[in-house]
């Protein structure tokens, strides 16, 4: 789940624990328009990326994991209880914003 950073700039830190089969890489996906590059870095076993945020009040996003053979998946960050309703998506809100529609405990009940 991302943590956001209190300053004059708005900053979010996104973390994946290190997978088994060891992912080539991990991406951050989101169609915000982020800048680049949004590559995580892997220190010390776990996935890390640091971004400013731009001035919106939530964003969607998802891992996007690359194995040793250049095959991509996308998953949900498995930190953040949060899910978008229509598209299952964690959903990262600027503080003053509130919960979103459906937390993770409604999630599995309709797994």
């Amino acid at each position: 789940m991302p943590q956001e950073t209190r300053s004059l700039r708005r900053t979010a830190a996104f973390q994946l624990a290190d997978r088994p089969g060891r992912p080539a890489g991990v991406r951050l996906a989101q169609e915000i328009g982020l800048a680049e590059p949004l590559d995580f870095v892997r220190t010390a076993g776990v996935w890390r990326l640091d971004v400013e945020l731009p001035d919106v009040a939530r964003m969607e996003y998802l891992f996007e994991i690359r194995d040793g053979h250049g095959a991509r998946t996308t998953i949900p960050d498995p930190a953040n209880p949060r899910r978008a309703l229509a598209v299952w998506t964690p959903v990262a809100l600027a503080p003053e914003q509130s919960a979103p529609l459906l937390q993770a405990s409604r999630l599995s009940a309709a797994s």
